[in-house]
């Protein structure tokens, strides 16, 4: 899924791939190339999270109990927001840009794949609802 997109003020959209399936978005002023791999080894996806009902309230509640694992507040020099340099490989593959953009790595919700089906709506014409 490489792709450039023109948009407007002259800025160009350069959509990557990320090792692990994820997409990472370049914006530049200037036709940059961007050729740079994401050189980090595959990693499965999280879990998608979960919609619940709490019946006391009749309201939806997001479920997302896989983020308990995800990376918080590493150490200055593990940075994974800092551009990749030698060694130290992290989320941004390529160390000359202007803004960029890519999908979160542990999100709490993400679209199913697979088959999977709408949950029942609850409302007042259900005998979960209020009347």
């Amino acid at each position: 899924m490489e792709q450039s997109k023109k948009l407007s003020a002259g800025i160009i959209r350069n959509d990557r791939l990320m090792a692990d399936g994820r997409t990472i978005r370049y914006y530049d002023s200037a036709g940059q190339n961007r050729s740079a791999k994401d050189l980090r080894p595959a990693e499965d996806q999280p879990s998608i999270g979960e919609l619940r009902l709490d019946p006391l309230v009749n309201e939806w509640v997001a479920m997302a109990a896989h983020r308990q694992g995800r990376i918080f507040l590493p150490p200055k020099e593990l940075c994974p927001l800092c551009p990749t340099t030698g060694e130290l490989l992290t989320e941004i593959p390529e160390s000359d840009f202007e803004v960029v953009v890519f999908d979160n790595r542990s999100p709490s919700l993400r679209p199913p794949v697979g088959d999977w089906a709408l949950p029942d709506q609850v409302g007042p014409d259900t005998d979960l609802g209020t009347s």
